[in-house]
């Protein structure tokens, strides 16, 4: 069978650092080209760990270490911890008892989680507001505070290897054509190994071609410090973990974000500089009304992350229905359109959810065609001329949307950050009153 050009590469490398009549500096950049390469570096390790390299010069060790350390695969970076210097940036952490009295904070340790440079998502998933997020090479976290505590969670991060998890103990495969494999088993039924490498990638190879199976004796997890994480991005990822989606959050008290008066306590942007607000907004006899033109909106001056919002609004009978919306934790510049969710007001379409500038969000993906998420139920609005009342409701990453007491909408792992709260100008004269918002905040 011929070899893929890129098996031939990795196997000329592979001579090159086994021929020990070659120089040794040839055979180092043949290792280095190898620890280097995506593929090849796995079987690096394998050569490592079958004692190839255990008369090599500890500099040029730790130089493949380095090497290694800088894979795109977390898993290759904390099994490359066996064989060679530690892979990863220097520095320690304090004691655990000072990591335990960090004050961590949740939010933070979400943005911990979920970003690439841990690769946290990438193994591990957790479940929020019924919606699974990441892959599934280790372990699933959702529950995972049920069963330690602050101490065994901090643990457990900063040593992967003093307990892998049943059924995630990796091995390393090497094929009679010199491929190597590493993850997890599958199944193998002596005709068929099927295995899932540290990518969660599904590889079915012929049971007769694997000529070595090795187990590691280290985890996949790399350690805090292999993974980049400092003393506090560790206590706010334990927070995360720890954090109870389900709690109810605390209910403050309500206050009127217009109390039919005047607009205190909010701005405006329009895209004409030169029309004036009062062209677009007025308020007469308790309510607030917008001209629909120019585009733009008005928007809190004060900015709010976790809510229940409560609305009322109405299209002219007359000027029949048209365009608007309410936009939530506005971020950014003022632009239209800026970044944030918008809950829709489209007669008709009340309860839409369209998603400004990329805001992290993860909606119904049935109902989801690019930025717009439909309604689940049949319109709910009342008949043109009367008032209709939205209950928006930002609970940490979830979101829904009440029309007239029908839960229209809904989505999961919002971005949690605090923003504006906006109302549309958008082509079409629109009433509203009774704004009042009632903040949420954790115990």
């Amino acid at each position: 069978v011929e070899q893929a050009p890129s098996t031939e590469r990795l196997a000329a490398w592979e001579a090159e650092l086994r021929d020990t009549m070659l120089e040794a500096e040839v055979r180092f950049d043949a290792a280095l080209a190898l620890a280097e390469d995506e593929d090849g570096a796995v079987r690096l390790l394998d050569l490592a760990s079958r004692g190839v390299l255990a008369d090599w010069d500890e500099g040029d060790l730790d130089e493949l270490g380095e090497a290694l350390g800088r894979h795109p695969d977390h898993a290759v970076r904390a099994l490359a911890t066996e064989h060679f210097p530690r892979a990863g940036r220097e520095g320690d952490l304090p004691p655990v008892s000072e990591l335990l009295a960090l004050e961590g904070d949740p939010v933070r340790g979400r943005d911990v989680f979920l970003d690439p440079a841990t690769q946290c998502v990438t193994c591990h998933a957790m479940t929020r507001a019924g919606v699974r997020r990441g892959g599934d090479v280790g372990p699933e976290l959702t529950a995972i505070r049920t069963k330690y505590g602050d101490a065994e969670l901090l643990d457990a991060i900063l040593n992967p290897n003093a307990g892998i998890a049943f059924g995630y103990d990796s091995y390393t495969w090497r094929l009679a054509s010199g491929e190597v494999f590493t993850g997890f088993p599958l199944a193998d039924d002596g005709v068929r190994l099927v295995l899932k490498d540290t990518r969660g990638q599904r590889h079915v190879l012929p049971s007769e071609e694997v000529v070595e199976r090795r187990k590691s004796t280290v985890s996949t997890m790399p350690e805090g410090l292999a993974a980049g994480l400092d003393a506090q991005d560790l206590a706010d990822l334990v927070a995360f973990l720890q954090e109870d989606p389900l709690e109810p959050l605390e209910r403050g008290e309500p206050v009127e974000l217009f109390d039919g008066r005047d607009l205190l306590g909010w701005t405006y942007h329009l895209d004409d500089p030169n029309a004036l607000p009062a062209e677009v907004w007025t308020v007469e006899r308790g309510v607030l009304r917008c001209e629909g033109v120019p585009t733009g909106y008005l928007r809190t001056t004060n900015a709010y992350t976790n809510f229940e919002l409560t609305l009322k609004w109405r299209f002219d009978p007359e000027r029949g229905a048209g365009n608007s919306g309410v936009l939530l934790r506005v971020v950014g510049e003022d632009r239209v359109w800026p970044r944030s969710i918008e809950a829709q007001l489209h007669g008709g379409n009340a309860g839409d959810i369209w998603n400004i500038g990329a805001f992290g969000m993860i909606p119904e993906a049935a109902r989801t065609d690019g930025r717009r998420t439909t309604r689940a139920q049949p319109s709910s609005e009342r008949p043109l001329g009367e008032w209709n009342e939205y209950r928006i409701v930002m609970d940490r990453g979830r979101l829904t949307l009440e029309v007239n007491g029908v839960l229209q909408n809904a989505a999961a792992w919002c971005d949690e950050v605090p923003g504006f709260i906006a109302l549309q100008s958008e082509g079409a004269y629109i009433e509203f009153k009774d704004i009042v918002l009632t903040p949420l905040t954790r115990p």
